[in-house]
């Protein structure tokens, strides 16, 4: 069909058609920016995490007693470790995801004041294995190890080795291997000994946005700075552990205030903002895209009705049934293909403004193709249903009509 005709048809209703065209470029313009933040936050809900969070719990102690010493969590060790169950125990100073940011800043050379922003995990003996940090190069901390480190004031560890994650050693050391190599930090100086996977660091964004897997991890001595005891167990046994675990600490000390929880958890519920947003977006989208399609089918069904005698003229000369689908379906593209332009204008401007006044980034130029291409095709299928009633109308009726 010549799309000349078409839009001289269109012009004969001029209202109507910029109507839709100003829906659809709205609804793109939304769209685009909308699946962008949809894929981020999915992207965020997501994050990889290389340890096993399934099998892993925890407990955090406050407001201990009198009792308050390095046998006090010997004891708590102990107690934890002899629960049927219970793999290996071992204390910590934070978990991923925690929200209990332990901050640190390291540097190659102490004479200058090039800082690099890293989140500090101190482990009490066996934490390594208890975390289930996987090392990709050099060697775990070693019972000497743990012994050699502790908890300066300032919350500063002062052991003499460190295991950095893999985006912090390349960061650090682009495109060479860490081991033995010395940083700095307010404590003094810490040589290299191992590389693990990457694990998530305790608030996301805190070393920068691409600093979300830069870590050190310290070996040390029991401490009391360390409030969480992390134990390893069963996830199918998990609650059982977790009751006998607040049992044997209150026994312990029984004006400690426990709390037990498992890390899958924990997780679940530091991402049930952004849950929710993904659900409020996506529900947002539907509506808007319901919207539209509606407005497309109101539209095409008038427009079969205000020419159900030109359709039966053209039936009458010989147009077939899909030479009249054929026409409201181009008559849609012209309107889509407009639409669409002129909503990847507005989506760019949108997110230009949202980047101005609330943070966003930058959007990818595919977002607004996409958001372009899921109406062209939604207004093809809303469109559809009227196109083919129009092709079924008889020429006579059309023409008493």
């Amino acid at each position: 069909m010549n799309p000349v005709v078409m839009i001289r048809s269109l012009r004969r209703h001029p209202v109507p058609a910029l109507m839709l065209v100003l829906e659809m470029a709205l609804a793109c313009a939304v769209l685009g920016n909308v699946l962008h933040m949809l894929e981020r936050r999915f992207a965020a809900i997501h994050r990889v995490e290389h340890i096993d969070e399934a099998s892993l719990a925890f407990l955090t102690i406050d407001n201990r007693g009198a009792s308050d010493n390095a046998d006090t969590i010997s004891r708590e060790l102990l107690a934890l470790k002899a629960i049927p169950g219970v793999s290996a125990a071992a204390q910590s100073n934070s978990l991923p995801l925690s929200h209990n940011v332990w901050g640190g800043s390291l540097r190659l050379d102490p004479t200058t004041q090039d800082w690099t922003d890293a989140s500090t995990y101190i482990l009490g003996l066996d934490g390594s294995q208890v975390l289930g940090l996987k090392l990709v190069q050099g060697r775990d901390f070693r019972a000497d190890d743990y012994a050699a480190g502790d908890i300066r004031a300032g919350s500063s560890p002062t052991a003499p080795v460190v295991i950095l994650s893999q985006s912090l050693a390349r960061r650090l050391w682009p495109g060479q291997s860490p081991l033995g190599k010395v940083v700095y930090d307010s404590a003094g100086r810490h040589t290299v000994i191992g590389v693990a996977r990457n694990v998530l660091v305790p608030e996301i964004g805190v070393n920068g946005p691409n600093g979300n897997y830069d870590e050190a991890f310290y070996p040390s001595r029991p401490s009391m700075d360390m409030r969480y005891d992390l134990i390893r167990t069963d996830p199918r046994q998990m609650p059982r552990v977790l009751r006998q675990a607040q049992q044997a600490l209150y026994g312990i000390d029984p004006q400690a205030l426990i709390y037990a929880g498992e890390f899958g958890s924990e997780r679940r519920a530091y991402f049930a903002t952004d849950r929710s947003m993904v659900w409020m977006l996506s529900l947002v989208s539907v509506v808007m895209l319901a919207a539209t399609a509606l407005g497309v089918v109101g539209l095409t069904s008038f427009w079969v009705g205000q020419r159900r005698g030109q359709i039966g003229i053209r039936r009458a000369l010989g147009a077939r049934r899909r030479d009249v689908l054929a026409y409201f379906q181009g008559e849609n593209l012209l309107l889509s293909v407009a639409g669409g332009g002129l909503g990847m204008l507005l989506g760019y401007g949108l997110n230009l403004y949202l980047m101005r006044h609330y943070e966003f980034v930058h959007l990818p130029a595919a977002y607004l193709w996409s958001g372009a291409l899921a109406l062209l095709l939604l207004g093809q299928l809303a469109v559809l249903g009227p196109a083919l009633k129009a092709s079924r109308i008889s020429p006579v009726v059309a023409m008493r009509g």
